[in-house]
């Protein structure tokens, strides 16, 4: 499952990470309620549907991590010492099955090599985690998009943490390339034929939304991105387009009030913070400063 909490990776739920051909119908039914659940803010509901998926497969770290998750959420992400004492023994369970593969010919060893970079980002052991993700990335062709933009906003995440800016700069034009090929790109591999599903809903739909969710993310990076490197002209150009895919959201005016910092316009930049109702958006924000 996958949830974009706070931060970008925050907290991340895994969308059928690592599930192999065996899972059955009650697996997938189970797992498609608990992120339903997560993601409509019902964290009750989702810890019963982990519960459910626990019995089933009581060793699986996926579940346990989700459940973790979960937990921080219900907590209003309070419980930072629980959730990172789950993640640093899960970091060792992970890290033992990564040492066990054979390589990353897989979707099942991609996704292990996955979910170990984004434990070790909680744990705020970036630079293993760059590692971790730059070697899943030599592996990112077969696999499909979603999975593959999942990689790279993970990296270029990172590259931005450690003050990388060229690194994830370069990554979000690879990105840029990907989605603008959209589901018949290398990386897109459609499902979906129809235009409408079984459940009513539109996959058609569904995708642009999550293209230009996609998009307005990449120029919130490159925001990022140029504020590190005090581009101010390359910056200026991208505040413009985080206006006009994300508009007057928390994050934008955050990226923007740190644009004008950065300018020199401070009184401009409290303004700007003072409009965001940051008070209204709990957890953290981040700042290049």
């Amino acid at each position: 499952m996958a949830a974009d909490k706070p931060a970008d990776q925050g907290a991340e739920k895994h969308e059928g990470a690592g599930q192999s051909s065996g899972v059955t119908d009650q697996e997938k039914e189970l797992s498609a309620s608990a992120l339903q659940a997560f993601t409509s803010g019902n964290y009750d509901a989702c810890l019963q549907h982990l519960a459910c998926l626990q019995d089933i497969n009581k060793d699986d770290y996926k579940i346990i991590l989700n459940t973790a998750v979960a937990e921080f959420f219900k907590n209003n992400q309070t419980t930072t010492d629980n959730l990172r004492q789950t993640l640093n023994q899960l970091k060792n369970q992970v890290h033992s099955a990564v040492e066990e593969m054979d390589g990353l010919d897989d979707v099942e060893n991609s996704m292990l090599y996955y979910n170990q970079a984004v434990i070790l980002y909680h744990l705020r052991q970036y630079t293993e985690a760059i590692s971790v993700g730059e070697k899943l990335y030599q592996f990112i062709e077969p696999f499909e998009e979603k999975f593959a933009q999942a990689v790279c906003f993970l990296l270029v995440d990172l590259y931005i943490l450690t003050h990388q800016a060229e690194k994830a700069l370069h990554l979000l034009a690879v990105l840029e390339k990907m989605i603008s090929q959209g589901s018949g790109g290398k990386n897109g591999k459609n499902e979906t034929g129809n235009n409408s599903s079984k459940d009513g809903s539109n996959p058609k739909a569904e995708s642009a939304a999550l293209i230009e969710a996609a998009k307005s993310k990449i120029h919130q990076y490159k925001v990022r991105g140029y504020i590190q490197m005090k581009s101010l002209k390359a910056c200026k150009r991208e505040i413009k387009s985080v206006m006009n895919t994300a508009g007057n959201s928390a994050p934008s005016l955050f990226l923007k009030s740190n644009f004008e910092y950065l300018r020199g316009n401070y009184r401009k930049a409290v303004k700007l913070l003072n409009s965001s109702n940051i008070a209204e958006h709990p957890g953290f924000m981040k700042t290049d400063f």
